[in-house]
């Protein structure tokens, strides 16, 4: 590596070892997830600023950075609609901690028993389904350690 001031200069050969050190030694989320971020387009690129100023056209888009791809988002990457691929920290608000389309998350989402829940989207502090006493133990439960046996909500704290 070489340094000009404070700019640091990476040679191709430089780059290549380290990004293949990288890839290596990196455990991925998904198998489809990508090995590296690619961009084609400046960010927001010219797709996503197009979509950008029809949506204003009828809400504020002021917050919009750009629009996603989420059929070609993997695993820690996002993908947008100008066919840049991104490492993603936001991760949806943390909202998606297993990544984008993770196998097992769409094995789940494919499952009919857990299909209504989907759907219906329930309010599980409120109005829970029948079913809930035995989920929370078949799967919660069941993962925890001999000595924890209470689920707390979000719910509970708020109303308790």
């Amino acid at each position: 590596m070489q340094k000009h001031d404070s700019l640091c200069v990476v040679t191709l050969k430089e780059y290549q070892s380290k990004r293949a050190l990288a890839a290596s030694t990196t455990a991925k989320l998904s198998p489809r997830e990508p090995d590296f971020p690619t961009v084609q387009t400046a960010i927001p690129g010219p797709k996503s600023l197009e979509y950008k100023s029809e949506l204003n056209t009828i809400q504020n888009a002021g917050a919009v950075q750009f629009f996603v791809d989420f059929h070609k988002s993997q695993g820690n990457y996002i993908a947008d609609i100008d066919g840049n691929v991104l490492l993603d920290f936001y991760t949806m608000i943390a909202s998606i901690p297993l990544g984008y389309n993770h196998p097992r998350l769409e094995m789940a989402l494919n499952e009919p028993r857990n299909r209504i829940h989907f759907i219906n989207r329930p309010a599980l502090g409120s109005f829970p389904p029948k079913d809930w006493i035995h989920r929370l133990r078949a799967a919660l439960l069941q993962a925890s350690t001999t000595s924890f046996n209470y689920i707390s909500s979000y719910h509970e704290m708020e109303f308790g």
